[in-house]
């Protein structure tokens, strides 16, 4: 089995839909992802994944659209509660 390993130096941050496209491009399922997220209690949203091309560079562009218009205010420790469930 061949291991890959991605390496990160996020010393200023990191956009979050710009790794996951990076991520999907590499080979990561979309469904796959899908499916890990399904099983959190959030609902209302819906990911796109699609190729583009800029000034003859070739990406993966990923967004998350909000499908309902009310969603709760969520800070870092009901994010946390949440990831643990």
């Amino acid at each position: 089995m061949v291991q890959k390993i991605a390496y990160l130096d996020c010393y200023s941050g990191i956009s979050g839909d710009m790794f996951l496209g990076a991520m999907l491009d590499a080979g990561l399922s979309l469904d796959t992802l899908k499916t890990s997220l399904a099983a959190l209690p959030i609902t209302g949203y819906q990911l796109i994944s699609e190729p583009f091309y800029d000034k003859g560079i070739r990406g993966l562009r990923f967004d998350v659209v909000m499908t309902k218009q009310e969603q709760p205010t969520r800070h870092l420790s009901d994010i946390v509660a949440l990831l643990k469930t």
